[in-house]
């Protein structure tokens, strides 16, 4: 580092400490080691550690990294970061939605059911008699009901650029 830039550096911009105290530096160790325990509990099963848990996790592991002053914790805190990812890779692999994961008949039943095409199977219990069941089957849906549920989720206008292609165009 040249005498200019030294100049512009504080002490504070130095993290490594050699004379950390014993007593912080064990605090930051048994830390590091309860949060990497936590992850490496749930490693043969990611979908017991919810992703708010894992992001709660790496958010304790970053306040905690200001208290690392020494090679052997950033050791820890580089290992436990490792762990996370490769847990919220796994996650990310499960949520997959081309191979089964997503039920497209489930969800257009569930769909039907909330537009009002249909009551559900609560409702039926309730002592609704076979008759109204089925006159309630004819109902036109309620496409209104999704479209309010959908714009409390975002107000953009959908984009259709796929049927501007080129081929489209005489």
């Amino acid at each position: 580092m040249s005498d200019v830039e030294m100049d512009d550096v504080t002490n504070n911009d130095f993290v490594y400490d050699p004379d950390q105290d014993p007593e912080e530096k064990r605090t930051v160790r048994k830390n590091y080691r309860s949060l990497a325990r936590v992850v490496e509990e749930h490693q043969s099963n990611p979908n017991d550690l919810s992703a708010e848990q894992l992001m709660k996790q790496v958010q304790q592991a970053d306040i905690l990294f200001d208290k690392v002053k020494g090679p052997q914790e950033a050791t820890l805190d580089s290992h436990f970061l490792l762990m996370a990812s490769t847990m919220g890779a796994q996650k990310a692999r499960a949520m997959k939605s081309g191979s089964g994961s997503f039920d497209i008949d489930d969800f257009v039943a569930k769909l039907v059911t909330f537009m009002g095409g249909r009551k559900s199977l609560e409702d039926h219990a309730n002592g609704d008699s076979d008759e109204e069941y089925v006159d309630n089957v004819a109902r036109p849906l309620e496409w209104a009901k999704i479209g309010r549920k959908a714009l409390a989720k975002s107000r953009r206008v959908p984009v259709m650029g796929y049927m501007c292609s080129s081929s489209l165009f005489i």
